[in-house]
Protein backbone atom coordinates (compact mmCIF):
# COMPACT_ATOMS: atom_id res chain seq x y z
CA UNK A 1 0.00 0.00 0.00
CA UNK A 2 2.71 2.47 0.90
CA UNK A 3 5.35 2.68 -1.78
CA UNK A 4 3.06 1.15 -4.38
CA UNK A 5 0.58 3.97 -3.84
CA UNK A 6 3.25 6.62 -4.40
CA UNK A 7 4.61 4.78 -7.44
CA UNK A 8 1.73 6.16 -9.54
CA UNK A 9 2.85 9.73 -8.80
CA UNK A 10 6.45 8.84 -9.70
CA UNK A 11 5.36 7.42 -13.06
CA UNK A 12 3.13 10.45 -13.69
CA UNK A 13 6.04 12.79 -13.00
CA UNK A 14 8.24 10.83 -15.41
CA UNK A 15 5.50 11.35 -18.00
CA UNK A 16 5.41 15.08 -17.19
CA UNK A 17 9.18 15.30 -17.69
CA UNK A 18 8.98 13.47 -21.00
CA UNK A 19 6.27 15.86 -22.23
CA UNK A 20 8.29 18.90 -21.13
CA UNK A 21 11.33 17.57 -23.00
CA UNK A 22 9.25 16.76 -26.08
CA UNK A 23 7.57 20.16 -25.93
CA UNK A 24 10.89 21.93 -25.69
CA UNK A 25 12.62 20.15 -28.58
CA UNK A 26 9.91 18.77 -30.89
CA UNK A 27 6.96 20.21 -32.74
CA UNK A 28 3.42 19.60 -31.57
CA UNK A 29 2.74 17.11 -34.36
CA UNK A 30 5.99 15.22 -33.75
CA UNK A 31 5.20 15.03 -30.04
CA UNK A 32 1.74 13.64 -30.83
CA UNK A 33 3.24 10.95 -33.09
CA UNK A 34 5.83 9.97 -30.50
CA UNK A 35 3.14 9.65 -27.82
CA UNK A 36 0.95 7.68 -30.23
CA UNK A 37 3.84 5.27 -30.78
CA UNK A 38 4.28 4.78 -27.03
CA UNK A 39 0.56 4.06 -26.70
CA UNK A 40 0.67 1.53 -29.54
CA UNK A 41 3.77 -0.07 -27.99
CA UNK A 42 1.93 -0.31 -24.65
CA UNK A 43 -1.12 -1.94 -26.24
CA UNK A 44 1.02 -4.35 -28.26
CA UNK A 45 3.19 -5.30 -25.28
CA UNK A 46 0.37 -5.86 -22.82
CA UNK A 47 -1.68 -7.85 -25.28
CA UNK A 48 0.68 -10.74 -24.55
CA UNK A 49 0.59 -10.43 -20.76
CA UNK A 50 -1.78 -13.02 -19.30
CA UNK A 51 -4.58 -12.28 -16.88
CA UNK A 52 -3.63 -12.52 -13.22
CA UNK A 53 -3.91 -15.96 -11.62
CA UNK A 54 -6.29 -14.52 -9.02
CA UNK A 55 -8.65 -13.26 -11.73
CA UNK A 56 -8.52 -16.56 -13.61
CA UNK A 57 -9.29 -18.56 -10.47
CA UNK A 58 -12.12 -16.21 -9.52
CA UNK A 59 -13.66 -17.08 -12.91
CA UNK A 60 -13.10 -20.83 -12.24
CA UNK A 61 -10.51 -21.08 -15.01
CA UNK A 62 -7.87 -23.10 -13.15
CA UNK A 63 -5.92 -24.17 -16.25
CA UNK A 64 -5.51 -20.55 -17.31
CA UNK A 65 -4.48 -19.60 -13.77
CA UNK A 66 -1.78 -22.29 -13.87
CA UNK A 67 -0.55 -21.05 -17.27
CA UNK A 68 -0.47 -17.51 -15.97
CA UNK A 69 1.62 -18.54 -12.98
CA UNK A 70 3.97 -20.48 -15.25
CA UNK A 71 4.40 -17.32 -17.34
CA UNK A 72 5.00 -15.20 -14.21
CA UNK A 73 7.12 -17.58 -12.11
CA UNK A 74 8.65 -19.98 -14.60
CA UNK A 75 7.99 -23.69 -14.76
CA UNK A 76 8.61 -24.47 -11.08
CA UNK A 77 5.88 -26.91 -10.10
CA UNK A 78 6.35 -26.64 -6.33
CA UNK A 79 6.06 -22.83 -6.36
CA UNK A 80 3.10 -22.88 -8.73
CA UNK A 81 1.18 -25.48 -6.74
CA UNK A 82 1.82 -23.61 -3.50
CA UNK A 83 0.67 -20.27 -4.96
CA UNK A 84 -2.41 -21.83 -6.53
CA UNK A 85 -3.41 -23.28 -3.17
CA UNK A 86 -2.79 -19.90 -1.48
CA UNK A 87 -4.93 -18.13 -4.07
CA UNK A 88 -7.71 -20.71 -3.68
CA UNK A 89 -7.61 -20.29 0.11
CA UNK A 90 -7.71 -16.52 -0.25
CA UNK A 91 -10.70 -16.70 -2.59
CA UNK A 92 -12.58 -19.02 -0.22
CA UNK A 93 -11.94 -16.65 2.68
CA UNK A 94 -13.09 -13.68 0.62
CA UNK A 95 -16.28 -15.45 -0.41
CA UNK A 96 -17.08 -16.34 3.21
CA UNK A 97 -16.96 -12.68 4.28
CA UNK A 98 -20.23 -10.81 4.23
CA UNK A 99 -20.43 -7.52 2.40
CA UNK A 100 -20.57 -4.36 4.47
CA UNK A 101 -22.97 -1.54 3.72
CA UNK A 102 -21.94 2.11 3.75
CA UNK A 103 -24.01 2.73 6.89
CA UNK A 104 -22.22 -0.12 8.69
CA UNK A 105 -18.86 1.29 7.64
CA UNK A 106 -19.53 4.78 9.00
CA UNK A 107 -21.16 3.53 12.19
CA UNK A 108 -17.70 2.97 13.68
CA UNK A 109 -16.08 6.08 15.19
CA UNK A 110 -12.64 4.98 13.99
CA UNK A 111 -13.88 4.62 10.41
CA UNK A 112 -15.45 8.09 10.52
CA UNK A 113 -12.23 9.63 11.82
CA UNK A 114 -10.21 7.81 9.16
CA UNK A 115 -12.58 8.98 6.43
CA UNK A 116 -12.45 12.56 7.71
CA UNK A 117 -8.65 12.51 7.69
CA UNK A 118 -8.56 11.07 4.17
CA UNK A 119 -11.08 13.65 2.90
CA UNK A 120 -9.12 16.46 4.57
CA UNK A 121 -5.89 15.32 2.94
CA UNK A 122 -7.46 14.98 -0.52
CA UNK A 123 -9.16 18.38 -0.18
CA UNK A 124 -5.90 19.94 0.94
CA UNK A 125 -4.13 18.42 -2.07
CA UNK A 126 -6.73 19.88 -4.43
CA UNK A 127 -6.47 23.34 -2.85
CA UNK A 128 -2.70 23.23 -3.44
CA UNK A 129 -3.53 22.97 -7.19
CA UNK A 130 -0.73 20.66 -8.33
CA UNK A 131 -2.26 19.91 -11.74
CA UNK A 132 -2.73 23.54 -12.84
CA UNK A 133 0.81 24.27 -11.71
CA UNK A 134 2.05 21.33 -13.81
CA UNK A 135 -0.03 22.45 -16.77
CA UNK A 136 1.14 26.07 -16.63
CA UNK A 137 4.75 25.59 -15.50
CA UNK A 138 6.10 27.04 -18.74
CA UNK A 139 3.82 30.09 -18.48
CA UNK A 140 4.67 30.59 -14.80
CA UNK A 141 8.41 30.56 -15.49
CA UNK A 142 7.94 32.81 -18.50
CA UNK A 143 6.01 35.36 -16.40
CA UNK A 144 8.61 35.15 -13.63
CA UNK A 145 11.28 36.53 -15.97
CA UNK A 146 13.92 33.95 -15.08
CA UNK A 147 17.29 34.09 -16.83
CA UNK A 148 16.83 30.44 -17.79
CA UNK A 149 14.48 29.69 -20.64
CA UNK A 150 11.00 28.59 -19.55
CA UNK A 151 11.57 25.23 -21.28
CA UNK A 152 14.74 24.49 -19.30
CA UNK A 153 13.12 25.74 -16.09
CA UNK A 154 10.15 23.43 -16.65
CA UNK A 155 12.48 20.47 -17.27
CA UNK A 156 14.39 21.26 -14.07
CA UNK A 157 11.12 21.52 -12.12
CA UNK A 158 9.92 18.16 -13.51
CA UNK A 159 13.26 16.59 -12.58
CA UNK A 160 12.79 17.88 -9.03
CA UNK A 161 9.24 16.45 -9.02
CA UNK A 162 10.73 13.07 -9.95
CA UNK A 163 13.40 13.34 -7.26
CA UNK A 164 10.75 14.13 -4.63
CA UNK A 165 8.47 11.33 -5.84
CA UNK A 166 11.32 8.83 -5.90
CA UNK A 167 12.36 9.84 -2.39
CA UNK A 168 8.81 9.49 -1.04
CA UNK A 169 8.42 6.13 -2.81
CA UNK A 170 11.65 4.93 -1.22
CA UNK A 171 10.89 6.34 2.24
CA UNK A 172 7.17 5.47 2.44
CA UNK A 173 7.60 2.01 3.94
CA UNK A 174 10.82 2.80 5.78
CA UNK A 175 9.92 6.07 7.54
CA UNK A 176 6.19 5.50 7.80
CA UNK A 177 3.19 7.27 6.34
CA UNK A 178 2.50 9.62 9.26
CA UNK A 179 5.94 11.24 9.10
CA UNK A 180 5.68 11.83 5.33
CA UNK A 181 2.18 13.31 5.53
Amino acid sequence: RGSLGTFFILIRNIGVLSIYVLGAYATFVTSAYILLCTTILYIFTFYFVPESPLYCMSKNNFAKARMSLIWLRGNREDVIDYELSEIATSLRQKQSLKSTSFVEMISSRGNRIGMAIALLLVTNLQFCAPLPILAYTHTIFEAAGSKLSPNISSIIAATLYIAGSAMSTFLMDRAGRKILL
